[in-house]
């Protein structure tokens, strides 16, 4: 999976349909603190949905959709004040429900 250090500016990023492989984590994206879509959806991506995207506070659309992802949903979706958007469906075995 590629990692994106220093690129605190980057608003958009689109890495749909690459058949990437590994968990979101190894991504590092905490230094993406201006952005507004991550689309990451129809790849191969395994684990949990790691924290570091909870922190991503100016997300607006998160597209997790077709991957392999496993583990509960928790309160920490509350997190994204700004989301409007949001697809976690086919995925493995993600558990709970969205908070509202």
């Amino acid at each position: 999976l590629p990692r994106f250090r220093n690129m605190s500016s980057l608003k958009t990023l689109e890495l749909d349909s690459n058949q990437f492989t590994g968990g979101i984590d190894e991504m590092e994206l905490t230094t993406l603190t201006n952005l507004h879509t991550l689309r990451l959806y129809d790849n191969m991506l395994t684990g949990t949905i790691p924290t570091e995207i909870y922190s991503l506070t100016t997300l607006q659309n998160l597209f997790l959709n077709d991957n392999d992802l496993t583990g509960p949903l928790n309160d920490d979706l509350l997190r994204l004040t700004n989301l409007k958007r949001l697809s976690l469906s086919s995925n493995a075995d993600l558990s709970g429900t969205i908070p509202s």
